[in-house]
Formats: C-alpha cells, sequence, structure tokens
C-alpha cells in the first residue's frame, strides 16, 4: 500500500494504523524516512514488522546486495 492508501503517520495515529494493517496480514513491511515511525508501528503490530527502509537504516537492500554477491560468487570463502 502506498501513502495514498493508508495515512500512515499523517492524520491516523501511527497506533491505530498498526492495528488495523496488522489484523488483516501475517507480516507488514513498512518503507518510510522516519525511523521512529517504524517504531511505533512495531510496538503497536500484532504481526512482525520489517525496516524495508528508514533514514537510518536500510537492510532489505544489505540483503539483496549480499545475495547478488553470493550469486555471482563473490562472498567471503572459508
Amino acid at each position: 500500500m502506498s501513502n495514498r492508501d493508508i495515512h500512515l503517520g499523517r492524520g491516523e495515529p501511527i497506533a491505530d494504523t498498526a492495528k488495523v494493517i496488522s489484523s488483516m496480514c501475517n507480516m507488514v513491511m513498512i518503507r518510510t524516512y522516519e525511523h521512529s515511525m517504524i517504531e511505533e508501528f512495531a510496538a503497536n503490530s500484532k504481526v512482525p514488522v520489517i525496516n524495508g527502509l528508514t533514514d537510518s537504516y536500510h537492510p532489505v537492500q544489505l540483503l539483496a546486495d549480499y545475495l547478488t554477491m553470493v550469486e555471482y560468487g563473490i562472498e567471503k570463502k572459508q
């Protein structure tokens, strides 16, 4: 869902949005700018929340980059 579909952080409290969204799915991935927003969402969610992107972290991109390295045999050999 895009920011046009839901009012995450604008118009409706994040806690309320987290409760409603998490009641309809098994997991949530959020891409937002404010890291505090994802923390508040996760604290009020009934399901796991994945950080898709914040100003502080971008763990999904890191995983994608690592998997690309593994795919092309660039990972560290042990």
